[in-house]
């Protein structure tokens, strides 16, 4: 049985991960417009490499997961993400998009993807299996849903 102190700090891990994550996707554009002089057009094309980085690298990231167990990726892709996130607070307005966002966005989103692995999929039809009651208590989207809007509420 998993001790109730772990669930509880890998959930404040998830807010606090989705929530930087929400924010960012929510200001950047914004910041790219304001402070950098983009056109609305072009701060929401910024966004289109974490997009294809995600949908490209989620091909690989089910087949690492099957080669290496269940129990490494989602410990490696939060320690990633935060990585990316250390090159976006040093971020100059007057600076290329090409060297001082590209490339935070680009680890972000190396760290964001979540391959379905075969302990996923065994796990998926074992949900399919419980009563709707329990299914409840899987509830995979929740944490990252209120990360982001307790991101978004605190810049609000």
């Amino acid at each position: 049985m998993m001790p109730l102190t772990l669930f509880v700090w890998l959930t404040l891990l998830t807010l606090r991960l989705y929530g930087a994550l929400g924010g960012l996707l929510v200001l950047l554009p914004y910041w790219l417009i304001v402070s950098g002089g983009y056109t609305p057009t072009q701060a929401g094309f910024a966004l289109l490499p974490f997009s294809i980085v995600i949908g490209t690298a989620s091909r690989f990231a089910g087949r690492l997961s099957e080669r290496i167990g269940p129990r490494w990726p989602p410990t490696i892709r939060p320690i990633v993400t935060g990585v990316g996130f250390a090159p976006m607070t040093t971020v100059d307005p007057r600076a290329r998009f090409w060297g001082n966002v590209l490339p935070g966005l680009v680890v972000i989103a190396l760290g964001m993807p979540r391959g379905r692995s075969a302990h996923d999929r065994d796990t998926t039809n074992f949900d399919a299996r419980l009563s709707a009651r329990d299914v409840s208590i899987r509830k995979k989207t929740a944490c990252p849903r209120l990360g982001r809007r307790m991101a978004l509420a605190d810049v609000a």
